[in-house]
């Protein structure tokens, strides 16, 4: 993964010693199935700390499914890209491996219901859900309890 490993996005910008999150928030649905989705966010996954975490938001085909269906048939009309629906069980699909956070992956507007905005009966037709990639058996806690080390001085 040339992109986690390049020297110009790990220092200074980011410290894989220490989790990060990799947030695909309405971003895999621009990737087709034939580009293997699911691959690129295993080798992402594989890329970074134990502790990190994995956020989705995706469109998803098995809600309000025809009215929904004729939306992304307008946008991708319009649009150079293609945007893809997914079901429930294909979104989940993104977590293989984690472990997926309470409420799991649901209906984005009852992701966190105490946040969540007043059920009006509309039905949100996208998916949301947060992992974490678990910590090897032999350590007790994931890295996030470390502290960050302050960057080397530099000479003048």
């Amino acid at each position: 993964m040339q992109l986690l490993h390049g020297t110009a996005i790990r220092a200074p910008l980011l410290d894989f010693r220490l989790p990060v999150a990799g947030l695909f928030i309405g971003i895999l649905q621009l990737i087709p199935d034939k580009n293997d989705p699911y691959a690129i966010v295993a080798r992402l996954v594989g890329a970074v700390p134990p502790g990190s975490w994995l956020a989705v938001y995706h469109p998803a085909s098995d809600i309000d499914r025809q009215r929904v269906a004729e939306a992304v048939r307008r946008v991708n009309a319009r649009s150079a890209g293609t945007t893809m629906l997914r079901s429930h069980d294909e979104i989940c699909r993104f977590f293989d491996g984690l472990h997926l956070l309470a409420p799991g992956l649901v209906q984005v507007q009852r992701w966190r219901p105490g946040a969540a905005a007043p059920d009006d009966g509309e039905e949100i037709a996208a998916y949301a859900g947060l992992a974490r990639k678990p910590c090897p058996a032999a350590m007790h806690q994931c890295s996030t309890s470390r502290r960050r080390q302050p960057a080397p001085s530099r000479a003048a």
